[in-house]
């Protein structure tokens, strides 16, 4: 019996609230920029999370992991109909991740501006930690731009799952 990895599960629920985030927010409010406080609009940071997705894909095809070598699809900036497709497809993709693969080693890419740039060694388990934070972080940007629009994504979108788990652990039991 087939059964996909938790933190990649993880990973397509949390997606799940970009795609729910998409049926509630028009054309315009994705690909607004509001300067000075955001140069990038909506569609901008949902491209870059994507992104990464698409990075940690392209790494298990070949052992090596380089988030620094992205597509930078501006269809994904621009049209939210396109990103909620790419949503689904990294999705379906995310659950085809076995379970028993999240030890597995990979190299990835760290670039850090100087000429030791170069490969560490990292587990798909790692990774997928990573891209949920870092999906999040994005979210959290998200949010906030959103709000300066007057728009409400939601009180989680953009939390942490741990802090959500424990915002719920620590709320006052009402009898």
């Amino acid at each position: 019996m087939f059964v996909s990895s938790p933190l990649a599960q993880m990973n397509a629920v949390c997606l799940d609230q970009s795609l729910s985030l998409l049926d509630q927010i028009d054309t315009a409010a994705y690909i607004r920029t509001q300067p000075p406080a955001f140069s990038s609009g909506v569609g901008s940071h949902l491209r870059h999370a994507l992104d990464y997705y698409e990075g940690l894909f392209a790494g298990l095809r070949t052992g090596r992991i380089d988030y620094e070598a992205r597509t930078r699809d501006p269809r994904l900036e621009q049209d939210p109909r396109f990103a909620a497709e790419k949503i689904r497809e990294i999705q379906a993709s995310l659950l085809q991740i076995p379970a028993e693969t999240e030890g597995r080693e990979l190299l990835v890419h760290v670039e850090n501006g100087t000429s030791q740039s170069g490969c560490a060694t990292t587990t798909l388990r790692r990774e997928l930690d990573m891209l949920l934070g870092h999906t999040v972080h994005h979210y959290a940007l998200i949010s906030v731009a959103l709000k300066l629009q007057g728009i409400d994504p939601g009180e989680e979108f953009g939390v942490a799952p741990s802090t959500l788990r424990y915002l719920k652990s620590a709320a006052p039991m009402t009898g």
